[in-house]
């Protein structure tokens, strides 16, 4: 935060960041989340500006995004997005809220295939009675070769 609070810019900081702040694991939140909290500083609040530089910071971008992007939204309330793109959201939750909802409504109309566990049933034991036949085998035999 101090890098940024001492007056570097977007590209500036991007470029420190690569070659101070890098972690073994994208997702690392001692990664991610000084990367939303200076993108929010750099944005100045504004939640467009916050959304854009940290779509094109790399890395775990969608995660600095949603973070940085959630505290300027918070922070200048609904009407500080753009209408343009709430109405893109809108259409694309819309599509897929109905194409989830025709999945499962298909899922819901197949005929659903119950096991018959009388008959799992029947067969595990079958199995377990060839092992202990099978065993039994295997000692007898022992048995007949010690006698021996």
């Amino acid at each position: 935060m101090d890098v940024v609070r001492n007056g570097m810019d977007y590209k500036e900081y991007r470029n420190w960041f690569y070659e101070n702040c890098i972690q073994m694991v994208i997702c690392d939140s001692r990664e991610t989340i000084p990367a939303a909290l200076a993108i929010f500083c750099l944005a100045e609040g504004d939640p467009e500006m916050a959304a854009i530089y940290s779509a094109n910071f790399g890395r775990d971008s969608d995660t600095i995004g949603t973070i940085a992007a959630a505290i300027a939204g918070a922070l200048q309330g609904a009407s500080a997005i753009r209408e343009d793109w709430v109405k893109q959201i809108e259409a694309y939750n819309h599509t897929v809220q109905g194409i989830s909802s025709s999945y499962f409504e298909y899922q819901a109309m197949q005929e659903i295939q119950v096991p018959d566990y009388r008959k799992l049933t029947n067969q595990f034991i079958h199995v377990i009675q060839g092992h202990s036949d099978e065993q039994k085998n295997i000692q007898n035999m022992l048995g007949r070769m010690m006698e021996k």
